[in-house]
């Protein structure tokens, strides 16, 4: 009798195992697939492909190498998300390479061995690459106040959050008043409060002062027109991977007001650049600027029309 006592036991608690079975079946893929799981999913997503885009920008030989040296940047955002979000990223990422043609050596072969044509492809790979690394090292180089949190926060977008910008540069400046047209060189500097709408748009507003030393086609020195002016910029902006876009409308004031009257115009805009990775809470961008003013006629000065281009540098400050 003693010798079928374990065989007895192993029956018995046959029918709780296929209870316990039954309830992983239904609890496990809701955990992992639900929604709250897929919102930190795309966010994981988005935040390890900027790493490796704006890495792809510089130079990218070998991919082991180059995973090595962005495993810090990886580790920082993969320790705040929950394994199951972790393998829900990485299924989503291979739906994202097969949807691209992937593999990128097949798909390689097929477009001619022409590097440029798969690029996004090869930026997904080297991103599903470096997932897989860092979920292999989570467990034991994660710290242990890196702790996951559910929503996940996106680290390189500041979605559904308040965040401070401040950027400056130079500008060339072109202005066509009474028939006449006057350009030089000046710059301009803003601070700003901005909200991230989504993960692709936020928007920004803030104040700006700038100045611009403007001379006639006689490039008479001493007949230097100082030109000094404030606004309070608008400015939306969409990200895409690692690029922007600005859209801005802002109402200007020409002159210093102290003295005298100012006189008004209203701006369009716009911009492109590149946002990088942030390094702690600050997050650098670049781009090149380009914008109209037009000041109506008054009773006592022409209409003015200011053409403003140059580069602009940034800093966002996540709150």
């Amino acid at each position: 009798m003693n010798r079928f006592f374990p065989f007895v036991l192993l029956i018995l608690s046959l029918p709780g195992c296929a209870a316990h079975a039954q309830t992983a079946e239904k609890t496990t893929p809701a955990t992992a697939n639900g929604p709250d799981a897929r919102h930190d999913a795309e966010a994981l997503r988005r935040d390890l492909l900027s790493i490796v885009a704006i890495a792809e920008q510089q130079v990218w030989n070998i991919d082991r190498y180059e995973i090595e040296d962005l495993m810090s940047k990886a580790l920082v955002c993969v320790c705040r998300t929950t394994p199951a979000v972790r393998e829900l990223t990485a299924r989503i990422l291979q739906d994202d390479i097969r949807s691209l043609g992937g593999p990128a050596l097949d798909a390689w072969v097929k477009n001619g061995k022409d590097i440029d044509e798969i690029s996004t492809l090869m930026t997904h790979e080297r991103t599903a690459k470096l997932l897989d690394r860092a979920r292999r090292e989570a467990d034991k180089d994660c710290p242990f106040h890196f702790e996951s949190k559910t929503p996940y926060e996106e680290r390189n977008r500041a979605t559904h959050r308040l965040f401070i910008s401040t950027e400056g540069g130079g500008l060339l400046n072109t202005r066509f008043m009474n028939g006449e047209v006057f350009a030089g060189g000046g710059g301009s500097g803003r601070f700003m409060v901005g909200y991230g709408l989504d993960p692709d748009w936020s928007v920004r507003l803030g104040a700006e002062m700038g100045g611009a030393g403007l001379v006639d086609k006689s490039l008479a020195t001493e007949d230097v027109n100082l030109d000094f002016y404030t606004a309070v910029p608008l400015v939306f902006r969409h990200r895409s991977m690692i690029w922007h876009q600005d859209i801005e409308v802002a109402g200007v004031a020409f002159g210093a007001p102290w003295n005298g009257t100012p006189r008004f115009a209203a701006r369009v805009g716009g911009l492109i650049g590149l946002t990088y990775t942030r390094i702690g809470i600050l997050q650098p961008w670049g781009g090149l600027k380009l914008s109209g003013e037009y000041a109506p006629k008054t009773s006592t000065d022409a209409a003015m029309t200011t053409i403003r281009i140059g580069f602009r540098f940034g800093i966002n400050f996540h709150l």
